[in-house]
């Protein structure tokens, strides 16, 4: 369980610090949820459904190392040119919570609108997402400026495919 003023990621919306947590009782039964504030809005997740949320700790030093060396690995996923298989794919992925899957569809992604130049509106949605929770979390992790850690991403999924 996760601590009051802690920061948490979050992959609805980012990097998130847990404000408060919260006993509410609903059909008789007393949950927790953890209370976040974003953008001056509350947030409320339950406790017992984190894990399924993909509300995780903030990767470590050695975790991000592990990440960025699965991005340079990373291939073309899907390999579909049908964007409704390639979405249905990401999500797929996305759902699992599995932190290592991402790299592959930033990857995927990343590729398939070089490709064909544009991305369709959903796939624009999970890439806007993802890309930037990314450089979010490796911003936050490194104390680095969100630029420097955007050109170094970008470099990493260039000189890869």
């Amino acid at each position: 369980m996760f601590q009051v003023d802690q920061d948490v990621f979050y992959p609805l919306y980012g990097i998130v610090r847990i404000d408060e947590i919260e006993s509410t009782e609903f059909s008789g039964k007393k949950e927790q949820f953890y209370v976040f504030n974003t953008k001056g809005t509350k947030i409320m997740a339950p406790v017992e459904r984190s894990a399924e949320l993909g509300i995780r700790a903030i990767k470590t030093e050695e975790e991000l190392a592990a990440f960025i060396d699965q991005l340079k690995k990373s291939v073309v996923l899907t390999g579909s040119t049908v964007w409704t298989e390639r979405y249905a794919n990401y999500i797929g992925l996305m759902k699992k919570g599995d932190p290592f899957a991402i790299p592959d569809i930033i990857k995927d992604l990343y590729w398939q609108n070089k490709e064909e130049n544009e991305f369709t509106t959903k796939e624009k949605e999970v890439w806007t997402r993802l890309y930037h929770n990314l450089l979010e979390e490796v911003a936050y992790i490194q104390k680095s400026n969100r630029n420097l850690v955007n050109k170094f991403i970008s470099k990493v999924i260039w000189e890869t495919k």
